[in-house]
């Protein structure tokens, strides 16, 4: 979705207009105005003031309502994901409350949000697989015997844990600091649960 397509559409939907209702106010094919939010044609000059006149506001107001860059909120969802330390799943629930609520309003914030929530929810699930496998062993017993302390279960977990907190951290932290309006996928590693 172009700049133009997503000002018309998020216009359309702060008037509680369908695209069907539009497109016959504006008298232009609905084809075109789907065309015209998914940003695949171009708007000529006299469909593009129908559609302004359909939604009652002055050409240049399109222009205002379209998504700004805002680098500055980006990187401060990305850092949101640090609440994990102190919330558990304030990694996943803090960066979707701050995607959603900006989500027409910051330029390419749904392709930064949903790298960044996949990433989380991957880590999530990973972060969660040494606690299944204990409340599993502790119904069934499948305990190792062992002398060497370095095998004890308990340092295991507690490394895993210890392990995945700190590659989170730092891998967000660098991921944050370093981002910039390029619309990179810096998290290439996640599940695709959001697309």
């Amino acid at each position: 979705m172009d700049d133009l397509g997503q000002s018309i559409c998020v216009l359309r939907k702060s008037k509680g207009l369908s695209q069907e209702k539009l497109a016959d106010s504006a008298q232009i094919n609905l084809r075109t105005l789907q065309r015209i939010e998914k940003g695949h044609t171009n708007p000529h000059g006299e469909t593009l003031k129908r559609i302004a006149d359909a939604l009652e506001v002055p050409m240049d107001e399109l222009m205002e309502h379209r998504p700004k860059s805002n680098m500055g909120y980006i990187k401060a969802m990305h850092f949101s994901t640090l609440t994990f330390v102190v919330l558990p799943l304030g990694n996943i629930i803090l960066p979707l409350i701050l995607w959603l609520m900006r989500k027409n309003n910051v330029k390419h914030i749904d392709f930064y949000a949903k790298n960044l929530l996949n990433f989380q929810i991957t880590w999530t699930i990973v972060f969660a697989l040494p606690y299944v496998w204990f409340i599993i062993n502790r119904f069934f017993d499948f305990s190792i015997s062992t002398s060497n302390t370095y095998l004890n279960p308990w340092t295991i977990l507690i490394t895993y844990v210890l392990s995945l907190y700190m590659l989170n951290i730092i891998y967000v932290l660098v991921v944050a600091i370093t981002l910039k309006d390029r619309m990179k996928n810096h998290f290439p590693i996640a599940l695709q649960f959001i697309r």
